[in-house]
């Protein structure tokens, strides 16, 4: 009798449930008779209920005082919303619970940098890595941090420590892998440089530490970086820019122009890629090319203004009007 009962209970709440309609998940909780309270943060978050999760996530640091992962899981709900400041507040009670975490600290300094806090930011990826020194992701992030500071030197050699780091994780992790396809590419007769790639494949790594070595006036440097990220990334229109501009500091006109030719193959409605493909070709006296890219950038873009003065100009030295 009992069963039937509770046979019957269920299917007039699943009627009740069908007839509300609402993908609300607390307002449907409700019907069945509960509320936020009766859920843990976690599941709450699931179902998309954030700002209950966050009430639920606090809850839990109560009860349990010496957990600090109910106050990492507030604070990284906090920064997802954008509540940076609240995000902090919470990653310091999760530190005050478990100061030898080295992943919370490095969670903190993200939430420092976001804040634009750099100093303190760099402290805690130091101290992040004082606890967990094998740590590459730190290390990158510390770099970017340090570039932002303007220590472009020290965050250099973050980065290639990084790097160095990131390198002995695949070959620890993968290490089987890495030595059947390095078998094969060398089987294929592959390059050293192909060997290597199977593991920097990190490119927006490398990608940051030729920015760093850009802003040194490390121009041939930070190309040599850059084609590494490329090789990873070969459609990634932003790395084929970024190289052409570097080709351009360099003073390799034709190479730049390859290059941004094949960036706008990526992106054809850069406008600002054409006007720029156009100066190089204007430089190398191809002005019927020019006044072309500049066409094109002007028909993307008609009001781009350094478009239509490039266009001017190179009519008058080419036509003399």
């Amino acid at each position: 009798m009992n069963h039937e009962k509770t046979a019957e209970d269920l299917g007039n709440l699943i009627g009740r449930l069908k007839a509300a309609q609402t993908d609300d998940f607390l307002a449907l909780a409700a019907i069945a008779g509960l509320d936020a309270k009766d859920f843990t943060g976690d599941e709450l978050e699931r179902f998309g209920q954030d700002e209950a999760a966050i009430v639920a996530y606090a809850n839990e640091s109560i009860l349990q005082p010496d957990n600090d992962v109910p106050q990492s899981r507030r604070a990284k709900l906090l920064k997802k919303l954008g509540r940076y400041e609240e995000s902090l507040e919470a990653y310091k009670q999760a530190i005050e619970i478990k100061p030898d975490n080295s992943i919370t600290w490095s969670q903190k300094g993200s939430i420092l940098e976001e804040l634009s806090r750099y100093d303190e930011a760099l402290q805690s990826y130091e101290r992040a890595i004082n606890l967990n020194p094998a740590n590459s992701k730190t290390w990158s992030q510390r770099g970017a941090t340090l570039a932002k500071l303007g220590r472009h030197v020290e965050a250099v050699v973050s980065y290639n420590h990084a790097r160095k780091l990131k390198n002995e994780e695949l070959s620890g992790a993968q290490n089987n892998l890495a030595l059947e396809k390095l078998k094969v590419y060398r089987e294929e007769g592959a390059s050293e440089r192909e060997t290597v790639k199977l593991q920097d494949n990190d490119y927006i790594g490398f990608s940051e530490e030729s920015y760093v070595l850009e802003q040194l006036g490390q121009y041939a440097e930070a190309l040599t970086i850059l084609e590494k990220a490329i090789e990873i990334k070969p459609d990634e229109h932003m790395l084929l820019k970024k190289r052409s501009m570097l080709l351009s500091k360099l003073e390799r006109y034709e190479e730049a122009i390859h290059s941004y030719k094949q960036a706008l193959e990526l992106d054809p409605n850069d406008y600002v890629d054409w006007n720029t493909l156009g100066t190089l070709l204007r430089k190398l006296n191809r002005f019927t090319e020019a006044l072309e890219a500049y066409k094109k950038s002007l028909n993307i873009r008609p009001t781009y203004r350094a478009a239509k003065y490039n266009q001017r100009t190179t009519y008058r030295e080419h036509y003399g009007y």
